[in-house]
């Protein structure tokens, strides 16, 4: 991958999310414009209600988790929470 040219890198990139799978309840596989567009009506539809939307990552996914809600509260206006707070969760894993 050092010697990998940039085209390459984006070409295996693009290909990657050519490849990926949204899978819905009940292990229902749907196009990914399909889940992305529902997951984009289900997320104004929270704004357009006054809803919070609970973005949740685990280890590295946290931190996608964070950035994705400062994005949705500032780009998209739509209140937001994450729950990976220090505080929070060593006060969860304290408190039996």
């Amino acid at each position: 991958m050092i010697n990998e040219s940039l085209t390459s890198y984006c070409q295996r990139l693009f290909n990657l999310i050519l490849a990926m799978e949204i899978t819905k309840q009940q292990d229902v596989k749907v196009p990914l414009e399909v889940g992305a567009n529902e997951a984009m009506q289900m997320i104004l539809s929270v704004r357009a209600n006054s809803g919070i939307v609970m973005v949740i990552g685990n280890g590295g996914s946290a931190a996608i988790a964070s950035h994705m809600q400062n994005d949705l509260s500032k780009a998209v206006g739509v209140r937001s929470l994450v729950f990976h707070e220090p505080s929070l969760l060593t006060a969860l894993a304290n408190d039996d």
